[in-house]
């Protein structure tokens, strides 16, 4: 079978959640015996060319799209971006299509897989079924109009989104959702057939064995290790989260409690850190594959989410990897699936990011953590 995927960021050019999802698809369907076609950005960030492994790279072809970075596409994706549909990646869908059309590309699809965002991708989809008659399969990494960060200015950028999230999952021949919760709103909201089977959810979680196990035995110390693995936003929220750290890092100082954090957009976090005398330390983007060594020497995680009113649906993929190597969590999440999650999950502190006391929640998961240590079967469920 051939199958042709459009997504904006792959490996090796990009590196964590946002290329693990097609990255981990592209893998499967290779070993599987499929020829598959990968259309993408050629944007770099955060390389990791570990998250091709398993690959045959033989039955893999991956073609990179130029992404010009001028002033006038980047004016011209801002005002598309507020009175037309999507993010500002028209020019983007289009150059993939142009490439398409232009250039003899190795295989005949038999399936097209576009994965959004940008939301523009699905144009992709909609252009090839319509010319050639292709199935296509429509992939939502995150929510479309119902997403809690989508923020349009203009009416008439929100009616065309609207018409335009509802046509692809009318013209798609199947519809991905990545959580249970974004199924059932997006199927309320654009009053879909429940029933049908072509809306699917594939969770941004972590297949079993890309669980990466360490070797390495923490050491025995006194302290607290508590990690926060993943993108950094930088949102009022978690400037409220660092405010508290240094509003009370005497009393951190004291207990030996170090606050790790690893992934990209840590450095916003510079300045910060060096006031806090050592309490907060900072990694910076690790591969997946050379995360052992700080599992291994982490004693608790964090979860932390901003107040979402009306989307239930925000599970990010930093929460399945927590679970899977069985850590105490701090989580700071809203209601939602999250929040379900955890409570299933049992080994966790949890509070609203509208009322969190920082300081109560790390006295609460210190003796959390430290009966994790002792019995890994509490949080092995």
């Amino acid at each position: 079978m051939n199958i042709l995927i459009a997504v904006d960021y792959f490996p090796p050019n990009g590196g964590g959640g946002r290329s693990y999802r097609m990255a981990k698809l592209a893998t499967f369907l290779t070993q599987q015996g499929c020829n598959v076609c990968v259309l993408c950005s050629d944007k770099t960030v955060n390389p990791d060319e570990t998250m091709l492994d398993g690959a045959i790279k033989e039955n893999l072809e991956i073609i990179r799209i130029k992404q010009s970075n001028s002033l006038f596409v980047k004016l011209v994706k801002k005002l598309l971006r507020q009175i037309w549909i999507g993010d500002g990646g028209l020019f983007f869908a289009w150059q993939m299509y142009s490439r398409l059309c232009k250039r003899q590309i190795p295989i005949i699809p038999d399936i097209v897989f576009t994965s959004s965002a940008p939301y523009e991708v699905h144009l992709l989809g909609l252009w090839l079924k319509k010319r050639f008659g292709f199935q296509w399969v429509a992939d939502f990494r995150d929510p479309y109009t119902l997403n809690r960060n989508y923020n349009k200015r203009f009416p008439v950028g929100r009616w065309f989104d609207r018409r335009f999230e509802k046509r692809i999952y009318q013209q798609a021949d199947g519809i991905v959702f990545n959580t249970i919760a974004n199924r059932q709103q997006s199927i309320e909201t654009f009053k879909l057939d429940e029933s049908a089977t072509k809306y699917t959810v594939c969770q941004n979680g972590f297949d079993p064995e890309e669980v990466v196990e360490s070797n390495i035995k923490k050491e025995a110390v006194s302290g607290l290790v508590i990690s926060y693995i993943g993108g950094w936003r930088d949102d009022a929220y978690e400037n409220e989260f660092i405010n508290q750290i240094l509003r009370e890092k005497e009393y951190y100082k004291e207990k030996s409690i170090c606050f790790r954090f690893i992934g990209n957009g840590t450095e916003a976090l510079s300045g910060r850190a060096e006031q806090s005398d050592g309490v907060i330390e900072l990694v910076g983007f690790v591969p997946q594959t050379a995360l052992g060594q700080y599992w291994a020497s982490t004693d608790g995680v964090i979860l932390l989410l901003p107040p979402s009113q009306g989307y239930l649906g925000w599970v990010p993929q930093k929460l399945y990897g927590y679970m899977a190597q069985r850590k105490a969590i701090l989580g700071i999440v809203p209601q939602g699936e999250s929040e379900s999650y955890l409570k299933e999950y049992g080994c966790a502190v949890m509070c609203r990011p509208e009322e969190f006391d920082l300081r109560k929640m790390v006295e609460q998961l210190a003796p959390l953590a430290s009966e994790v240590d002792a019995d890994e079967e509490t949080v092995s469920r």
